[in-house]
């Protein structure tokens, strides 16, 4: 990739603590301007850029998504109408995985996360999911990657369900995987300009991430 490239700014980060401190719409609409040339703009370039390195890495075209930053305060209690980040997700235009899984990264005033995983499993995924966990092969493999994953220095997503759901082994070896009802495993850096901006350090988590991006993209139900 040659020299580093630097897409956000100090200005992109300042933005987003602003809106943090005054997130309100009035606040907003008087700093549209300032949103559009240090965060929308830069964010595009970003993704375009990234799909494209991903995809010479992956040898299959990539796509992506930068999620809205309004919020739908529908069903919060939290009614703040801006999300003060940055937040994206790329996956591969040969997409026919079962589980789904993307990269995605999270730009905040404070933290920048890049991870893989699939953050909230469909009705239809999260039994795929347990039988992947259930599987001799496959699920030795994930726990493997798991213990490695954390070993580097990266997060795995707390559990939503206190107990093991009813009809799963809670003497399994990896019972404590049947209480995820998504899987997300992720690093996080300080928000300094150089963790931010840079598609180098972003992609070299991914590739870091890899095995499991493939393991969860690759797997088979027996169904």
């Amino acid at each position: 990739m040659g020299q580093a490239m630097r897409l956000f700014t100090e200005e992109s980060l300042s933005f987003l603590s602003s809106l943090k401190l005054n997130n309100n719409r009035e606040w907003f609409e008087q700093h549209k301007a300032e949103y559009q040339k240090w965060v929308q703009k830069p964010a595009v370039v970003y993704l375009e850029k990234l799909c494209n390195c991903l995809g010479e890495v992956f040898g299959v075209p990539f796509t992506g998504k930068i999620f809205r930053i309004h919020r739908d305060v529908r069903f919060s209690k939290d009614k703040t109408p801006y999300n003060p980040h940055i937040r994206m997700m790329f996956y591969g235009l040969d997409e026919t995985s079962l589980l789904r899984p993307t990269f995605f990264l999270s730009i905040e005033p404070e933290k920048v996360f890049f991870g893989v995983g699939n953050h909230q499993f469909t009705s239809k995924e999260l039994p795929v999911f347990r039988e992947l966990i259930m599987d001799k092969e496959h699920g030795e493999q994930l726990e493997k990657l798991i213990k490695s994953s954390k070993a580097d220095g990266f997060i795995l997503n707390e559990a939503e369900l206190a107990r093991v759901p009813a009809g799963y082994d809670k003497l399994h070896p990896r019972a404590y995987l049947f209480k995820h009802k998504g899987f997300a495993v992720w690093r996080e850096f300080a928000s300094t300009i150089e963790a931010v901006s840079s598609l180098e350090l972003c992609l070299a988590v991914f590739i870091q991430l890899r095995p499991l991006f493939k393991l969860l993209k690759n797997y088979t139900s027996k169904d």
